[in-house]
């Protein structure tokens, strides 16, 4: 039985996966047509965290900093960190709803088993 178990909670972190990759493209491909201005300034703060980065690399470990700007930071760009930063947002709106959800239906599934301390205790 907990082979099954451990099989299906591993099925349902990959379905997990799946829809929040899918929802962090969604929200980007959305504000990249429809809200050309905000996602514009999104994508110049992310550029400035990106390059704010950048400063603080070279003055922690110059030693580093050359070869993280051409092979880590070259490779990411403003809105590569920008889709990161949404891809993490929206998971973490996601998983906070599948909590929401989940404990309103256990508590749900509890009150419909009754409590027998209340159903004893109502013929005093």
């Amino acid at each position: 039985m907990s082979v099954l178990r451990a099989f299906l909670m591993a099925a349902w972190l990959m379905l997990n996966l799946v829809i929040e990759i899918f929802a962090a493209m969604l929200v980007y491909i959305y504000l990249d047509l429809y809200h050309r201005v905000t996602f514009g300034e999104l994508v110049g703060i992310a550029r400035d965290i990106l390059i704010s980065f950048t400063q603080h690399l070279t003055n922690i470990a110059p030693e580093f900093a050359n070869q993280a700007n051409t092979s880590l930071l070259g490779e990411f760009g403003a809105k590569s960190i920008l889709l990161l930063v949404i891809g993490l947002l929206v998971s973490a709106v996601l998983r906070s709803l599948t909590m929401v959800i989940f404990t309103a239906l256990d508590a749900y599934r509890k009150s419909k088993i009754g409590n027998p301390v209340e159903e004893s205790g109502s013929a005093a």
